[in-house]
């Protein structure tokens, strides 16, 4: 059941990626999100390639292959982030840790079942069917084809499963996965060619998807902690101006209630007037330098508030990045009804910096802030 979810998910990618390729310029912000988790993806990493480039591609009016694929993926996107239907959860909560009992395992197969068999009746599927041209995977259907390479490949396997999906790159090595034979293939010949079609190495240079697959790491598995999610959201509904701190042993989980807490709001049409800003301090990186920080918060308020492009530094120290970014705060205050939201997880691990120096302490009108 788990092999055939994953086939499910990662079908739904290779096919947003093969249309992407094919029909659109890529962005950099596309090229950032690929070059940061095309190396070892995990299914969550490969869902979040799905949804971001069908959102490009939605967003420039994309005409589909297969027209009935788009409203199966958002039905399909919806259902998954329903604790009933989270496969992602259910496949690491399989693959890490101790194994369940028979009794949770049956449970486990009477709750997904139905999903299962109602995604394996997907009109996009029913209606398409793989191709094998000059040892390339195509997907056809009636109005053409679509190259699926290099994410989908052709094994021979005695005309048996012959089809492996894209599982990594390791050293100089290309790994693939063959569910239905449970069949790992590690090939060196074929890693200079992936490359030369999907170059991550030019495009880590060029990307600006900084923390999106942080976040899917961080949410992959999680399972509860209902109530705090909901006092977070009550502190945003109900607060124009302040600050939420969220405190706890190491490995508690603060990240985790973080990420997920800011995937909650991404998927509340009734939050629109509310903009939310992530950020990640991880010890011994670049992001937790106090420069680095003040840097990234005043970039993305300048996309969120154009008009504060026009207040600049006096200096060059990270004092004088503060005031920038603080007066930004104060103008925004000022001039907006809407509201920041900025949630920025790991204070501990920049202590060594001084990154608790350089946070704000003051309240800026129409500014939220999670710590």
């Amino acid at each position: 059941m788990i092999d055939l979810f994953e086939s499910i998910l990662k079908s739904h990618t290779v096919y947003i990626l093969s249309e992407y390729f094919m029909h659109n310029r890529i962005s950099d912000s596309a090229k950032g999100l690929l070059a940061a988790g095309l190396r070892t993806p995990s299914l969550g990493t490969w869902q979040l390639f799905s949804r971001e480039l069908f959102k490009e591609l939605q967003h420039k009016n994309h005409t589909w292959l297969i027209p009935e694929f788009v409203s199966e993926f958002i039905a399909f996107e919806e259902a998954i982030n329903i604790d009933t239907c989270n496969i992602i959860a259910l496949r690491n909560g399989y693959a890490h840790g101790a194994t369940p009992s028979d009794e949770q395992c049956v449970n486990d197969i009477h709750q997904f079942e139905p999903f299962l068999n109602k995604l394996l009746q997907a009109n996009w599927l029913q209606n398409s069917a793989l191709e094998e041209r000059n040892r390339q995977v195509f997907l056809s259907n009636e109005n053409g084809s679509i190259s699926l390479h290099p994410l989908l490949l052709y094994r021979e396997e005695g005309n048996f499963a012959p089809f492996a999906f894209f599982n990594d790159l390791k050293n100089d090595k290309v790994g693939l996965i063959n569910y239905p034979l449970s069949k790992h293939y590690r090939e060196k010949e074929f890693y200079e060619e992936f490359l030369s079609i999907l170059p991550l190495n030019e495009w880590k240079k060029t990307g600006s998807n900084e923390f999106l697959q942080r976040l899917e790491e961080l949410t992959e598995s999680f399972k509860g902690r209902s109530q705090e999610r909901r006092q977070l959201l009550q502190f945003v509904i109900d607060n124009k101006k302040g600050y939420f701190s969220i405190q706890g042993n190491p490995g508690i989980g603060k990240s985790a209630l973080i990420a997920q807490f800011f995937k909650d709001l991404r998927s509340k049409s009734d939050h629109n007037h509310l903009h939310v800003v992530e950020y990640f301090i991880r010890r011994g990186t670049q992001q937790a330098q106090p420069d680095y920080l003040l840097n990234y918060l005043i970039r993305r308020t300048d996309e969120l508030f154009p008009k504060g492009k026009e207040i600049v530094a006096d200096g060059k120290l990270t004092f004088d990045l503060q005031n920038q970014l603080f007066s930004k705060w104060r103008l925004w205050g000022d001039e907006n009804k809407g509201k920041m939201l900025f949630l920025i997880d790991g204070i501990d691990e920049g202590v060594e910096n001084g990154m608790a120096n350089y946070l704000p302490r003051e309240n800026f009108n129409n500014i939220l802030i999670i710590l």
